[in-house]
């Protein structure tokens, strides 16, 4: 077999080789789809949260993630503070928290009381664990318009992950991005109107708030 055979028949084989993991998932994990995990800081007392990559919580609490990938969080109180336990996530208990990126982003609440005994919650209402609301983003899209609803806190991100949760009494702004025609407006929740960005605080266990794209502004905002 000659040379330049030999170098067809390799790069024929590459390719194949490529193609059978793309077929059977393993396909690398940067060509993943991407979600966040959210970390909040709740209760009377201190402490940091750790993950061995991305989460440093006292100084970064979210951090985005490969589909499919395992996360373990740590809690570590600070002195005069103990750790309560998880909530959020599929988490609970005071060990270690696991968290599976499968299927949108993720919000975890980690609870540290002062060692006093006094305990409380993101929200200030009382109790081990805080009170967790769901906020709920429904995406309208019309004439062939079609745009992304984010939020800051981390956890909305619509496209793929259009609930998420939070602690009650949580301020959360969420912006609206038209790819293609116009972002049309906001209802429910307490949102309205066409500007880009709508902030809310979350005082329900489910809020629903409605963003609607269409080919022009002059399209009637979407009502519940």
């Amino acid at each position: 077999m000659s040379r330049r055979s030999i170098t067809g028949l390799r790069r024929l084989m590459s390719v194949t080789a490529l193609l059978l993991l793309s077929l059977a998932g393993t396909a690398p994990a940067q060509s993943r789809e991407q979600y966040t995990l959210h970390v909040t800081m709740a209760g009377t007392g201190s402490g940091t949260i750790s993950s061995p990559s991305g989460i440093q919580c006292g100084s970064t609490c979210f951090a985005k993630y490969a589909r499919g990938t395992k996360v373990t969080l740590t809690a570590t109180p600070d002195s005069g503070s103990t750790f309560q336990g998880w909530s959020g996530g599929l988490c609970s208990g005071s060990g270690d928290c696991t968290v599976m990126m499968f299927a949108g982003a993720v919000n975890v609440i980690a609870t540290f009381n002062s060692a006093s005994g006094r305990s409380g919650g993101a929200s200030g209402r009382s109790g081990l664990q805080p009170i967790i609301d769901t906020l709920i983003v429904r995406k309208i899209e019309k004439g062939g318009a079609a745009g992304t609803v984010t939020s800051t806190p981390a956890g909305i991100d619509c496209g793929a992950a259009c609930q998420a949760t939070f602690p009650a009494g949580t301020t959360v702004t969420l912006r609206a991005l038209a790819a293609t025609g116009d972002f049309v407006g906001w209802s429910g929740g307490g949102c309205s109107g066409n500007a880009n960005a709508c902030t809310l605080t979350l005082d329900a266990s489910s809020t629903i708030v409605t963003a609607t794209f269409g080919a022009g502004r002059r399209l009637a905002i979407a009502t519940e």
